[in-house]
């Protein structure tokens, strides 16, 4: 796949926060556009989203000087995105991306996978594959950004052992109403975190028993094994 045009822009993501949105186009005119999110929660190792020149500045200096680089570029495989980076940290060499941020490189990667692949970029990653993965559910979320009254943990999540990616959705939506109706018994007021997982006043212990009471009586009915897994974000749990 040969780069024919590229060019970035600022849009909003799903929280109506500013990301940036990469358009590629091949020289079939082929178009593929890919963003990625600003997480909430960030571990002390990631490099930075966006430098504190701001969206607009790593925006600019894409359409402005990295284009002219990226324009014409061959990609015929995953192992040529290294040709991509190699250009990227010719102009940021920083040690957490402080100049461009690491946002506008997974965006440029993102689109140009999806050009290569016709938008079919499990081809690229792997084209042995025979399913899809298996869908997560995050039904409960406390952590530093639930605020207070809320449990440690940030994510307790639903795992549903299926062979249908339908099969896990269709568990994920059950399982979230019965619990959302376990929870008005325990006076629930109905808060939620940013992703829609319910925020009660319970401890691990007490949100882990929930679980575990609901999935069990769902697997016995429906016959399908559901798994419990938790994000910790241990980061922010002590200074």
């Amino acid at each position: 796949m040969k780069i024919k045009e590229i060019k970035a822009r600022a849009i909003l993501n799903s929280k109506s926060i500013k990301t940036i949105e990469v358009e590629v186009t091949d020289k079939d005119n082929f178009k593929a556009t890919a963003s990625v999110g600003t997480g909430t929660s960030t571990g002390k190792y990631e490099v930075n989203a966006f430098p504190k020149k701001g969206i607009n500045f790593t925006v600019n200096y894409f359409n402005n000087v990295l284009r002219n680089k990226l324009q014409n570029l061959t990609i015929s495989n995953f192992d040529d995105l290294e040709k991509i980076e190699r250009i990227f940290n010719a102009e940021d060499y920083t040690e957490k991306l402080e100049k461009l941020g690491g946002n506008i490189i997974v965006s440029t990667e993102f689109a140009i996978l999806k050009a290569l692949s016709k938008g079919n970029v499990w081809k690229v990653l792997n084209p042995k594959a025979k399913k899809l993965p298996t869908p997560l559910c995050n039904v409960i979320g406390g952590g530093h950004h639930a605020g207070i009254n809320s449990p440690d943990i940030q994510e307790f999540l639903l795992l549903p052992q299926t062979k249908k990616f339908e099969e896990a959705l269709w568990a994920n939506v059950s399982l979230y109403h019965k619990l959302d109706k376990e929870l008005t018994k325990r006076n629930f007021d109905g808060r939620k975190t940013i992703e829609g997982a319910y925020c009660p006043d319970m401890n691990n212990i007490e949100i882990l028993n929930l679980l575990n009471k609901i999935t069990e009586k769902f697997s016995k009915e429906n016959k399908i094994d559901i798994g419990i897994g938790i994000d910790v974000a241990a980061n922010s749990l002590w200074n």
